[in-house]
């Protein structure tokens, strides 16, 4: 995302959608666990930083729903994406005052989020303790139902959109990020572990041949890496990175 932010005069705004996709989905969540459920529950109940105006603000997790479709697999069909915790509070909290927009959102399939959400409503999202008898709050109910019921495959879908509008040499330019990844069943890796995986090895090659000169102290990855050299050694481990750019 910062290899595009850099390649601008000014950014107007930085849109990301991503998530791992189960490659058969199952209704009625058409969802699977690829990571903890409880990881999971978290990203659907806390509060999402994102910047709007500028400005640092904290929105509802499952908030912001909008539907859209990735150009380079128009055959995955409308996915629906909305507000969840977690995954770009560092990069807002770096680049506030920077842009006027920064938001991040988990794409699912059609229907989820509203599932998820009348749970919620329900009150599976309480601290609070079923019974006298027990210690188990509704929310721990929640989660050990989803870990019994929703699948766990590793036959996934790794994808991620990114967006980004500015201005370079006085035009207004819009550049897009398409990430489309799938699962290795003969290598029984899921397309996840692959993309974490395989950015963690290009991290720790790109350190021990010193190319993170000049970096000192705690820096998150996004403003630490040679953005050339990452996205060059991703694309050589098999992950493609779709970039086109065009004039607004």
């Amino acid at each position: 995302m910062m290899h595009g932010f850099e390649s601008y005069d000014s950014v107007d705004s930085i849109i990301i959608r991503a998530a791992a996709l189960p490659k058969e989905p199952v209704p009625p969540l058409n969802y699977h666990l690829s990571f903890s459920p409880v990881g999971l529950v978290n990203e659907y109940l806390n509060k999402v930083t994102v910047i709007e105006n500028g400005e640092l603000i904290y929105m509802d997790a499952l908030d912001g729903y909008e539907t859209c479709k990735l150009k380079s697999h128009p055959d995955l069909g409308p996915l629906e994406a909305f507000y969840t915790s977690g995954s770009a509070t560092f990069l807002a909290r770096e680049l506030v005052g920077r842009v006027k927009t920064l938001d991040f959102k988990t794409l699912r399939f059609v229907g989820h989020r509203n599932i998820i959400k009348a749970f919620f409503d329900l009150g599976f999202n309480s601290s609070q303790i079923i019974d006298i008898r027990t210690s188990i709050t509704y929310r721990d109910l929640f989660i050990r139902q989803l870990k019994k019921y929703l699948p766990h495959s590793k036959n996934d879908i790794a994808v991620a959109k990114i967006n980004l509008s500015g201005i370079r040499d006085g035009k207004r330019i819009a550049r897009e990020y398409e990430v489309y990844l799938e699962s290795d069943e003969n290598a029984d890796i899921s397309a996840m572990m692959t993309v974490t995986s395989q950015s963690a090895v290009t991290t720790a090659m790109l350190l021990a041949e010193n190319k993170l000169s000049g970096v000192g102290g705690v820096c998150t990855p996004e403003t630490a890496l040679p953005k050339e050299d990452y996205i060059k050694r991703m694309r050589e481990h098999g992950v493609n990175i779709e970039i086109t750019e065009y004039d607004e």
